[in-house]
Order: C-alpha cells, then structure tokens, then sequence
C-alpha cells in the first residue's frame, strides 16, 4: 500500500495528461476500465460526484457496466473537485460526451498505455522501485483506497458499494486481512486501556513515609561526629 507520501509523489511526477488521471483512481477506487471510461456528463462538481455507469474495455469498446451494483455514485475528495475543475478548463475536450481523460486529439486512452507506460514512468520518477519492493500497479490505486477506507474505520457495506463490488462478501474477503489488521488495533488499544486505564498519566510520585525515613537516616552524620 502506498503512504499518502509516496501517493502525493507519485501523482506529482506524472506526465500532466496523467496526473488527474492517477489522482481520480486514488481518490476513488474505481478500476482502470472504469476510469477510462469517465465522460464529463458522469461528474457533477458542485455536488462533488461521480456516476460511475461504463467502462472502456482492453478492445477500446465504451460500454454499460454489467450489475446495478456496478454501478454507481461515489463521493469525491474535495482536492480531487479541484483538479478535475482545473482540468476541465484547460482541456479542449470538455462537453458532456468527452472523454475526461484523453488523447491530445480527444480520443480514448489506452488501457496499456496508461497502466504500462504511463504509470511506469511515473513510478520510476517517484522512486518507488527501491529497495527491492515491487513497483506499484493501477490495481495498487484501488486497493490503497480501500485500505486507507478500512484503517479510518470505514464500514465494510459502504466500501463494497463504493468499489462496485457484486457483494459484501466479496469485500471481505479480499480485504480480509486489512480488517482483521483494523480489529486487532482496536482491540489492543481497548485491552490496553482496561489495564491500566489513567494510571500512567501521573506525573509524579512521592516515595513512602518509610522510605523518607530511611533515606534521612542515611544521610545523618554518624554518632559523636
């Protein structure tokens, strides 16, 4: 999973066509299909939404996602609102059946060039190949989302919505483990508390009456001095 350090370096060192690109993946969870086949009529930035309802297939074909539960809206981080105004305006592709993320004739991005090349480049630039860790794929995007989801203490019923999962069940069980990971801090922290509760908030201790004596006793000069 990439840290909101490495995610921020990331998104900055893309090639501008791409950065939005990257930064909607992350800020959303969608698949790369699904982020391909974003059109402008499918945001609406004052409310802060996206309809997520096609995809553009590995053949190049726009098509309506399969399930209702596929389908659907998501919430968009306000820094992502930002930047897909931004985009919007500099852009001259920007009417309801356009692309959000395009060519620069204002065609459909390709899935190998944007999950190969593109986001090779800017792994590369960001330096997330050291230290021998596998280089971060597109699919990393989405299951950074639904990681940093579960760590915040999100509900599992509104990720799986979110990611379009066709059930609950499949959430779970492919983010078993990042629950799991969640519960167990939760509950040491709990143990934890049930243990000491504020005991180690004191500031001070006063050594017992015995032991005052004991230490004014050692330091009395000896008898006949």
């Amino acid at each position: 999973m990439l840290s909101g350090e490495e995610l921020e370096r990331l998104i900055g060192v893309a090639d501008d066509r791409y950065r939005s690109l990257i930064a909607f993946a992350a800020g959303t969870g969608a698949r790369l299909g699904e982020t391909l086949g974003l059109k402008w009529r499918s945001l609406d930035l004052d409310r802060g939404t996206a309809s997520i309802t096609h995809q553009l297939d590995r053949q190049g074909r726009y098509a309506e996602l399969k399930t209702a539960r596929s389908r659907r809206t998501v919430e968009l981080p306000a820094s992502l609102v930002s930047l897909l105004r931004a985009r919007k305006l500099e852009v001259p592709y920007s009417g309801d059946n356009d692309y959000v993320f395009t060519t620069r004739q204002g065609g459909p991005l390709e899935h190998r060039n944007v999950g190969g090349r593109a986001l090779s480049r800017a792994v590369e630039r960001a330096g997330l190949e050291a230290d021998g860790q596998a280089a971060p794929t597109f699919h990393a995007l989405r299951h950074g989302f639904a990681s940093a989801w579960i760590a915040s203490g999100g509900d599992l019923v509104e990720l799986s919505a979110h990611l379009g999962h066709r059930d609950p069940s499949i959430t779970a069980s492919t983010y078993s483990h990042e629950f799991e990971k969640a519960a167990r801090s939760d509950a040491r922290r709990a143990r934890l508390d049930a243990m000491f509760g504020g005991s180690l908030a004191t500031t001070a201790v006063r050594p017992p009456e015995d032991d005052e004596e004991e230490a004014r006793l050692l330091f009395l000069p000896p008898s006949g001095s």
